[in-house]
């Protein structure tokens, strides 16, 4: 039987956030015009501003990707790097939300959605995650390896998490009770 401990779950977390860090980074690597776009959609920048802000933005996820990823003296710094852009992101989604603005924030990829308040409490629950690994770095004496079978399963588990959460548009739409006004299965006759 596998037991929790906290070493287990400062991996989940680690992985978890550098899986998330580093698929936003590709994303935007692969589609820089229009991440540079939303970018100037999303912060009102001029689109000669907006390009430096977007490439900064590109290089600071990139980095908290490869810091939480080599670990050791790094994971801290790395941990500390993603908290810190998703209290920034989230201060921009919500800002924008504030000011009714319907712009898609291109996170993870070309998109047409329009931000919602689903963005923010994506970016709460992965702040929660960069925290709470935080927490346990400083807490947690190191271990050394953990076995293989036991790395396998968390990277799994972290993997299937991050997918879901990243997916929270997706899934809201897949739990929204039936008989949710608009929805064609919950109208009367």
């Amino acid at each position: 039987m596998l037991t929790p401990l906290p070493e287990h779950a400062l991996l989940f977390f680690r992985l978890s956030l550098a899986l998330v860090f580093a698929l936003a980074f590709v994303a935007k690597v692969r589609d820089l015009p229009a991440f540079t776009k939303a970018t100037a959609e999303l912060s009102g920048l001029p689109a000669r501003a907006a390009r430096p802000a977007a490439v900064a933005v590109v290089a600071a996820e990139g980095s908290a990707a490869t810091l939480m990823a080599v670990g050791g003296a790094a994971l801290r710094w790395g941990l500390l790097l993603a908290a810190a852009l998703l209290l920034l992101f989230s201060a921009r989604l919500a800002l924008a939300l504030r000011r009714g603005r319907r712009v898609s924030c291109n996170c993870f990829g070309r998109s047409t959605q329009p931000i919602s308040t689903l963005d923010l409490v994506r970016n709460a629950g992965l702040t929660a995650c960069a925290c709470a690994a935080l927490l346990l770095e400083a807490l947690t004496p190191r271990q050394g390896v953990l076995p293989a079978d036991v790395l396998a399963l968390v990277a799994a588990m972290a993997a299937l998490f991050a997918t879901v959460w990243l997916s929270l548009p997706d899934v809201s739409l897949i739990l929204r009770p039936a008989w949710q006004p608009g929805n064609a299965k919950g109208s009367a006759s």
